[in-house]
């Protein structure tokens, strides 16, 4: 009996081993700073920021910070943000400001150079960004599809 109790022990140990490489490590990854990166204050050039990948849309969260794509350019593979608003959220530029249902965002840098625009409601199965400067987030390109986040930032400056 104490045999089997060993063995039992061992084969739990294994696949506790096997489930944590193959479920947790993938989840938590280091995406870089490219070098002329410029859309968010704070960020330093090749430094690497943790990334959890493969976060459920529903649980993204406005003021979360996200790594997204916009494109096939090498330059639009690793933009930065913050994402202020979910689908179903009215998002209005007004004043230099950002306001998400009415309400100011929790946005670091305003949008001064943006005329008033909005109310736009954010669509099903998107979200919307915005970064420091607004040249590669949703101020620009409008609400980005949640396929685009790459992954959610477990910090930003």
């Amino acid at each position: 009996m104490d045999v089997i109790k060993h063995w039992l022990g061992i084969a739990f140990l294994i696949a506790a081993v096997w489930a944590f490489v193959v479920y947790v490590v993938p989840l938590t990854r280091r995406v870089s700073v490219p070098q002329d990166y410029t859309d968010l204050e704070g960020l330093k050039p090749y430094e690497g920021y943790g990334l959890e990948v493969g976060v459920p849309p529903d649980a993204l969260r406005p003021g979360d910070g996200v790594c997204y794509r916009l494109g096939q350019d090498a330059d639009k593979q690793a933009c930065f943000g913050w994402i202020i608003a979910k689908p179903g959220d009215r998002v209005a530029i007004v004043g230099g400001a950002v306001k998400v249902n009415g309400n100011d965002a929790a946005v670091k840098n305003p949008v001064a150079n943006q005329p008033d625009s909005g109310p736009l409601l954010v669509p099903a199965g998107h979200v919307y960004v915005v970064s420091s400067y607004h040249r590669l987030d949703s101020v620009a390109f409008g609400p980005l599809p949640e396929a685009a986040i790459r992954g959610r930032l477990s910090e930003l400056p």
